[in-house]
């Protein structure tokens, strides 16, 4: 499978899984409710999104791939970035919900 396959269907099930995360992460936060405790991992969740995306759009700054591919191809492959940080995102969100 090439890269541009990759991004296509990267693309097609990394939208279902952004709005699935969403939902999830919604529903969550619910429960959590408005302390300070909520409002930490809230931070925490968002921050680690934010390293993650920041550092996959630096991998593909340092391999190239802007270079190699069209820009519809990387548009793809920044919508696969952002599915693959919501998802872990929401992961963490789980974890530290059933850690504190």
């Amino acid at each position: 499978m090439d890269l541009e396959q990759f991004a296509m269907y990267g693309n097609a099930l990394g939208g279902g899984i952004v709005i699935l995360c969403l939902i999830v992460m919604t529903v969550v936060m619910k429960q959590m409710g408005r302390d300070e405790r909520s409002l930490l991992i809230q931070r925490k969740v968002y921050s680690f999104m934010f390293y993650v995306i920041s550092a996959l759009l630096l991998i593909s700054i340092i391999f190239g791939l802007g270079d190699a591919t069209s820009g519809l191809v990387y548009q793809r492959l920044t919508t696969v970035m952002f599915a693959i940080s919501t998802a872990l995102g929401t992961i963490y969100l789980i974890v530290l919900k059933i850690r504190y």
